[in-house]
């Protein structure tokens, strides 16, 4: 048990925590995020014997991450009062708010994009949709350019889902319940855990600067949100489970504690993968955005498959994620850690310092997850184009929302000035 490691932690966190009041603050979530999973894996480990203890490099190079994270935070972030949030939950008037024209347009555009998801999979069953274009995507099918429009076109539902939360702009109910119904069901149907986490937890820091996250209503929505992740996993591997190849417990620790050992022995020498070309793990957007424009090819590499031992039925259950920075190791060894923990640290401090202006108060939720899912792995560089996404679709929202309309009269003009004079 690595009793010094999480002592030191857990006073940093206490000290970030009590600095800056803010329990958004990046170091405070990505700490808390290491102190409790290592916590909880040490524990484990204690009590059953198939599981090993983390060993001392590994403990380094956590330690070495979370230092780097630490400082950067602290020389960036220089605001000692906790953001003032709850003011963003107040929308001014504006000239002809267009937003209730761009849910018509999304709503039209995710109907359509669902009647695509029946066409392709040949069914109108929702539970065969989601198995059949999960093992489409898998098996490499090339989607129909029409779809990969109206999925980057979904990417702004979530984005105007939130905008309409926190402002609640005069949006048609039909057309908005549809839209939230639409965006439910296309994120089965693509099954993807990644996505499915990230409005989670953007959901989770919503309704906390609202003040409504109460014990009630977290306990709640946690067990809906387990329940959905659970329901998407059965889904998609129910042939898995149907064998007996996969259990419940087996499911468990692959998605919560896994990466930990996988990365010990990862760093131990004990996982076989080819190195490859240059950033091969970590640079596959810049060799996919080159290649379109270049002969560039997508680079070839292994990153290997660690059988972890746990209990249950199985001897070992295997799993290829070896927390945020085991790709970054993998293409450029120790120094790839302090490449991703200045990167990383620097990317949200510089979001964090600017969380009062909306735009980025928007894309640092929508981004959040990726210190959340830390101990698991890298969302934010390994997929960058999908955070690209996250900041075209607050564009769009915003760019809707400040569309140019008829004159205001003085007395709105004045209204208008008097609360921007109040924030």
């Amino acid at each position: 048990m690595p009793i010094k490691f999480l002592s030191l932690l857990f006073i940093a966190i206490i000290f970030v925590y009590i600095r800056r009041r803010s329990i958004l603050h990046p170091f405070v979530i990505t700490g808390t995020i290491w102190f409790l999973f290592v916590l909880a894996y040490e524990l484990f480990a204690t009590y059953y014997s198939k599981i090993p203890h983390l060993r001392e490099k590994t403990i380094s190079y956590i330690s070495l991450y979370l230092i780097i994270f630490l400082i950067v935070t602290e020389i960036i972030i220089r605001r000692k009062n906790p953001p003032k949030l709850r003011k963003l939950t107040n929308e001014p008037p504006i000239l002809n708010d267009r937003i209730e024209l761009l849910f018509i347009i999304i709503f039209i555009c995710n109907l359509f994009l669902i009647f695509r998801f029946f066409l392709i999979t040949h069914s109108f069953n929702i539970f065969a949709v989601i198995s059949t274009f999960r093992h489409l995507v898998v098996s490499g099918y090339n989607l129909p350019i029409d779809v990969k429009l109206l999925l980057y076109i979904y990417n702004i539902t979530f984005v105007l889902l939130m905008y309409g939360y926190l402002y609640k702009p005069k949006v048609n109910a039909i057309i908005k319940v549809g839209v939230i119904i639409e965006f439910i069901l296309i994120l089965l149907f693509i099954a993807t855990k990644g996505k499915l986490l990230k409005y989670i937890v953007a959901f989770f820091v919503l309704i906390y600067i609202k003040g409504k996250l109460t014990p009630k209503v977290l306990i709640i929505t946690g067990a809906l949100s387990i329940g959905a992740i659970c329901l998407l996993v059965y889904i998609r591997d129910a042939a898995f489970f149907k064998i007996g190849y996969y259990t419940a417990s087996d499911y468990a620790f692959i998605y919560t504690l896994s990466p930990l050992p996988a990365f010990d022995s990862l760093v131990s020498g004990e996982v076989e993968y080819t190195i490859g070309q240059f950033g091969a793990r970590t640079l596959g957007f810049f060799y996919r955005f080159l290649g379109t424009f270049f002969d560039i090819k997508m680079p070839n590499y292994s990153s290997g498959t660690m059988f972890i031992s746990i209990m249950g039925p199985h001897v070992s259950t295997p799993t290829n994620v070896y927390t945020a920075f085991g790709n970054f190791y993998m293409d450029f060894g120790k120094n790839g850690i302090i490449v991703y923990a200045i990167a990383i640290s620097l990317l949200f401090s510089l979001l964090y310092k600017n969380i009062n202006k909306r735009k980025y108060f928007f894309v640092y939720t929508l981004t959040i997850f990726c210190l959340v899912l830390n101990f698991f792995g890298d969302f934010c560089f390994q997929f960058l184009s999908m955070t690209i996404q996250d900041i075209i679709a607050v564009i769009v929202v915003f760019f809707f929302r400040k569309s140019r309309g008829p004159m205001l009269s003085d007395n709105e003009v004045q209204k208008n000035m008097l609360y921007s004079a109040s924030l």
